[in-house]
């Protein structure tokens, strides 16, 4: 008898330790299903601080001082649009804020995004006129951008745009060199 209550004690144990193990499980996995909307941020080229919003119209309004209120409310309908694409084209001189371009987190400019803004577009796309360090959490998780102001991205390895260069990147890009993808801690702009 003392041996079934043992046996009994070791199912019971077995069964809590499985049930605790699967509930921790469950607990762990649920936050990453919750989620649904990407952060989208804003880093000047004057004073480097980035600021986040809910969604990329609120974030191209801040990054335009007001100037393109009706920005696509996702990153990704915005590097679609064309008409957007060329709004932000054509006003390089129009303001002291001009969109440079946007970081994504994947694929096809899906996920949370990084806008960088300076006082000028790029001069020629020949040289960088603005160098930024790449603000978590994309760090190390750049997989599309989307140029604008006459302006080209190079990707480097290190901060302050040193370490190895990627490639420029002169146009919508889609899926970065997979090199690059987990491997970019600072970019240029020129």
């Amino acid at each position: 008898m003392t041996h079934s209550f043992k046996r009994a004690g070791a199912v019971l144990a077995a069964a809590a330790i499985s049930l605790s193990l699967s509930g921790t499980a469950t607990a762990v996995a649920q936050p990453a299903a919750v989620g649904g909307s990407a952060r989208n941020c804003v880093v000047s080229a004057e004073g480097g601080q980035s600021k986040c919003f809910g969604t990329y119209r609120e974030a191209i309004k801040f990054a335009t001082g007001g100037r393109v209120a009706d920005a696509p409310l996702t990153a990704a309908a915005a590097a679609r649009d064309t008409e957007f694409t060329e709004e932000l084209n054509g006003s390089t001189g129009l303001s002291s804020l001009v969109v440079l371009g946007t970081i994504y987190q994947d694929f096809f400019f899906e996920g949370e995004s990084v806008t960088f803004t300076g006082p000028h577009g790029c001069y020629n796309g020949n040289s960088a006129d603005y160098s930024f360090d790449i603000p978590a959490p994309l760090t190390n998780h750049v997989y599309s951008l989307r140029p604008y102001a006459n302006c080209w991205f190079n990707l480097f390895t290190g901060v302050q745009a040193t370490g190895y260069a990627s490639p420029s990147y002169k146009g919508e890009t889609v899926s970065v060199d997979e090199a690059w993808r987990t491997h970019s801690r600072s970019l240029t702009l020129g």
